[in-house]
């Protein structure tokens, strides 16, 4: 379930409807509180609770709306969230910008995203850029850092495969992703990507 708070919800209002589900739940670590697209929402883990809580909740005066959603990907859902979400990616590092997602006249259009699985070599790259943006292609994707379960396979071009997904951006105009395999990489590989791929 997924509780929309009132806007003008007071921290008191807030402590007791927080206090009741902690009655309600018997576990704390199943209720969320966050905060998306400007509303104050608390996200209750365990679809069990949806009917048998419902009355009581909505007499809560933080409580602005309940949305009983039987998914485990709550706050995805199209019951909590129906407009489609709008992301632009790319400029910000010399790439043309594209909108993901969202509707243009009621029709959302899919966004292509193309390149090779691994970054070999300035040749490939290039090639591979201009014949996906030839084609279509809104977005190159091509893997710097290669996860592999054998240290004797190709790791990767590493972070001289992050500078020709930069030069392929310069060539194409195309914005790039590229997967972060690990944390301590994120801050390195946002400097060269428009998409960071997790």
């Amino acid at each position: 379930m997924i509780i929309t708070l009132r806007s003008s919800v007071s921290s008191d209002e807030r402590a007791q409807l927080m206090a009741l589900l902690c009655r309600l739940t018997g576990n704390q670590q199943n209720i969320t509180l966050t905060r998306i697209d400007g509303y104050e929402v608390i996200v209750l883990d365990g679809s069990q609770f949806d009917e048998q809580a419902g009355p009581l909740l909505k007499q809560q005066a933080a409580v602005e709306r309940l949305i009983p959603v039987k998914t485990p990907y709550k706050l995805v859902s199209k019951v909590f969230k129906p407009e489609s979400s709008r992301v632009v990616v790319g400029n910000a590092l010399g790439g043309t910008p594209v909108t993901i997602g969202g509707a243009v006249d009621s029709v959302v259009s899919p966004v292509v995203i193309a390149g090779p699985c691994a970054v070999e070599n300035r040749e490939q790259l290039l090639t591979t850029a201009r014949a996906v943006k030839a084609v279509g292609a809104q977005v190159l994707r091509g893997g710097a850092f290669k996860p592999r379960t054998s240290p004797y396979q190709f790791q990767g071009l590493g972070v001289e495969g992050l500078h020709l997904l930069a030069e392929a951006r310069e060539v194409t105009g195309l914005p790039v992703i590229t997967e972060v395999m690990e944390p301590g990489l994120v801050e390195t590989v946002a400097q060269y990507a428009d998409i960071l791929q997790i």
